[in-house]
């Protein structure tokens, strides 16, 4: 799963200040694919990127800083990358039921 330290550098943070909010958004986030792909692979570059982008969102909105075409953008990269995931976890699903 991803880690504090792999938020952080995604984030630019080296501050210890907003830790307990960041543990916090990924604990939301890996619910956030669990529920939109079900069990997914921890270590996968893709499951991460897309906690990175949902915490990045979350984080970069806490006070409204979004601009529409920002996240239009980055709303549009989550759902690839989602998509892909839900590929990936239904060829994962059949490979273990054969």
């Amino acid at each position: 799963m991803l880690t504090l330290d792999e938020v952080k550098q995604w984030l630019g943070i080296s501050s210890t200040d907003n830790d307990e909010l960041l543990t916090q958004l990924i604990e939301a986030a890996d619910k956030d694919l669990r529920y939109k792909v079900g069990d997914y692979d921890e270590e996968s570059p893709l499951a991460k990127l897309y906690m990175q982008y949902w915490i990045g969102c979350i984080y970069a909105d806490r006070f409204g800083e979004l601009n529409n075409k920002s996240a239009s953008a980055t709303m549009q990269a989550m759902n690839n990358i989602l998509f892909s995931l839900r590929l990936e976890a239904e060829s994962n699903a059949h490979g273990s039921n054969e």
